[in-house]
């Protein structure tokens, strides 16, 4: 192990091994800032030479580092090396100090990170909750209480195939729009169907509109035809009458009290 890692690990031993390098190194430019201010130049311009993606590191040194893992032990070690000697000669005597407990030093350390992970997670959180908010406002390109009961209705997924249907602008697609949306709402795709032609109107053809209008009168007048042709077949037929054929009328016999009010009647 490089002579500058284990001088500074073995003051350093009851750390995690995980945050142990990024704690070090962010330690050491704490104490190179505050002690030996002349000598960060120096120390910047070892990196800037000696170091591939050197930004990353001098990043580091100048402002607190994003994660607790962020180097590994070879990072740390070459760094260290990199720093002028004097500097990390008083740093090394630094750690050296009894009266400094360097395991409790690094557990508020951590707890930088922890509260930073933390409201990490809340802001992911926030967004996906802006994220679903905007679905229902500014992403979407429609709006209106039609359309807010169509998604109330669909899932997501359903809701954003309809409105990138191929059926919107395609006239050999609309048949298939429309089975599409027979799926989708089953039964329910009367009940809805005003709101899903007032959502799909901006966004159709005029022609693909039409077609998709025709589906459904189609749909219905079909249906109609056949309930009456069902009551003209269940019909007997009539049969055929010669006008000029003379019809003898018969007599329909009232009853007895019929008749004798018909009599009272003629007195």
């Amino acid at each position: 192990m490089p002579y500058y890692l284990t001088k500074v690990t073995q003051h350093l031993k009851n750390i995690s091994k995980v945050s142990r390098p990024t704690f070090m190194i962010e330690q050491l430019s704490a104490f190179v800032l505050d002690k030996h201010s002349l000598l960060v130049a120096e120390w910047l311009q070892n990196i800037l030479n000696a170091m591939e993606n050197p930004q990353k590191f001098t990043h580091l040194i100048l402002i607190q580092p994003g994660k607790k893992d962020e180097l590994t032990a070879s990072e740390a070690s070459l760094i260290l090396h990199l720093c002028p000697a004097q500097a990390v000669t008083d740093f090394i005597n630094k750690l050296a100090n009894p009266d400094t407990n360097w395991v409790e030093l690094h557990d508020n350390w951590l707890e930088t990170f922890e509260e930073g992970e933390e409201e990490d997670e809340e802001d992911e959180e926030d967004e996906e909750e802006d994220e679903e908010d905007d679905f229902s406002d500014a992403d979407d390109p429609v709006g209106g209480p039609e359309a807010q009961r169509l998604r109330d209705y669909l899932d997501r997924e359903d809701f954003e195939n309809l409105l990138e249907h191929s059926g919107l602008n395609d006239t050999n697609k609309v048949t298939e729009l429309y089975e599409d949306l027979v799926t989708m709402f089953t039964e329910d795709l009367g009940l809805y169907w005003s709101d899903i032609i007032h959502v799909l109107r901006d966004l159709m053809t005029h022609e693909c509109l039409e077609l998709l209008k025709n589906q459904d009168d189609s749909l219905v007048l079909s249906s109609d035809d056949d309930l009456s042709d069902d009551e003209y077949d269940s019909m007997p037929e009539l049969e055929n009458v010669d006008p000029e054929e003379n019809i003898i009328y018969e007599r329909v016999a009232l009853p007895w009290w019929n008749e004798d009010r018909a009599g009272l009647l003629r007195v």
